[in-house]
């Protein structure tokens, strides 16, 4: 998932990625409360790898990443790490974007004829709404109150299906394509607000087509959530 600001200052977030206690300023922008109890509240969570497992500090070109283990230096993986499903990584830059990746959005589980390769849903809106979260910080934190550009990609899904539908016996239907991709543009007041809607725009399509949606349905309504 990627968000830039529309029209901020080059290196409005320069001063904050560069302070001398960098590394605990970012891992603390990734345990957001809000985000916490914003999860907690729909029930999501419980699903590695997590935003509390990054907490490698990695120099970037313009910005910096915080990494879990499994990453090394450059976007590579550890040694000895033959997939990247396990990797994870927030990256921020100077401009206030934020790119995030995640190498573990499904697994196969079960046995032999009866293996289904699943979709942790958790894990996706966990991803989204940290992101988001994240977003609404950085805004505060360099003093751009517009707009920001939002991307969500996910590929290999083709033949996933729902983890949560079928972990609590719901109809699920089995996804067809391979990549699953959406933009839309939020802002400050709306992340402030309607952080629900923005949720929805970016993966209700996916959770909708696997059958998912409805058992997610506190993350959408925003007048149900703390904070709001």
């Amino acid at each position: 998932m990627v968000a830039v600001p529309i029209n901020s200052r080059d290196e409005a977030f320069a001063d904050y990625l560069y302070a001398d206690d960098r590394q605990n300023r970012l891992f603390g922008l990734l345990r957001s409360p809000d985000a916490t109890s914003r999860l907690a509240a729909a029930g999501v969570g419980g699903i590695s790898p997590s935003f509390d497992d990054m907490q490698t500090h990695v120099a970037r070109p313009d910005g910096a990443a915080m990494s879990n283990y499994r990453m090394g230096p450059g976007r590579t993986l550890r040694q000895g790490a033959e997939r990247n499903e396990g990797a994870a990584e927030v990256e921020f830059r100077i401009d206030g974007s934020v790119r995030v990746f995640c190498g573990r959005l499904s697994d196969a589980l079960g046995r032999g004829e009866s293996t289904v390769q699943m979709l942790f849903d958790d894990l996706l809106l966990t991803y989204v709404v940290r992101t988001l979260t994240l977003v609404q910080a950085i805004a505060e934190i360099t003093g751009h109150f517009g707009e920001s550009d939002l991307g969500l990609g996910a590929n290999g899904l083709s033949g996933v299906r729902s983890y949560k539908a079928n972990d609590t016996f719901h109809d699920g239907t089995q996804y067809s394509v391979d990549d699953y991709r959406r933009t839309t543009t939020t802002s400050y007041p709306e992340l402030t607000k309607s952080i629900g809607a923005v949720t929805e725009r970016l993966v209700g399509s996916l959770l909708r087509t696997l059958g998912s949606h409805h058992l997610y349905s506190p993350l959408f309504i925003d007048a149900d959530l703390p904070g709001d």
